[in-house]
């Protein structure tokens, strides 16, 4: 971690009195806030709500599409649900590097958010 210049961005307890969730990044500056907030779903540790800024590389051509998501509009509760059934053992099982492991979990996301 400290060799590839990242830093632990959660300051606040996570379980109990000890920080056990990390957001480790190598730009701090691109987190404008992070939150430690109640659990969701069964879990024991808090959550951590966080805002990255960010830009896109490219925006597509009128040809090509893109989705929008309104999240004003989400459901929530259902997305909580679909993450908590989701055998995270066994992504972290499967899934051997760090890029791997990212693309899995970007993946389960994008399935709780499409649905």
């Amino acid at each position: 971690m400290l060799n590839n210049g990242y830093e632990q961005c959660v300051t606040e307890p996570t379980r109990g009195s000890n920080v056990l969730d990390l957001v480790l990044c190598n730009e701090p500056i691109l987190i404008s806030s992070i939150n430690v907030s109640p659990p969701f779903g069964s879990s024991d540790h808090n959550s951590i709500e966080l805002r990255v800024s960010c830009y896109a590389a490219e925006r597509p051509t009128d040809r090509e599409s893109y989705k929008r998501y309104l999240w004003s509009q989400g459901d929530y509760e259902s997305m909580a649900l679909y993450l908590n059934g989701v055998r995270w053992n066994d992504l972290l099982t499967t899934n051997f590097s760090p890029n791997a492991l990212w693309s899995a979990f970007c993946e389960v996301l994008n399935s709780a958010v499409d649905l």
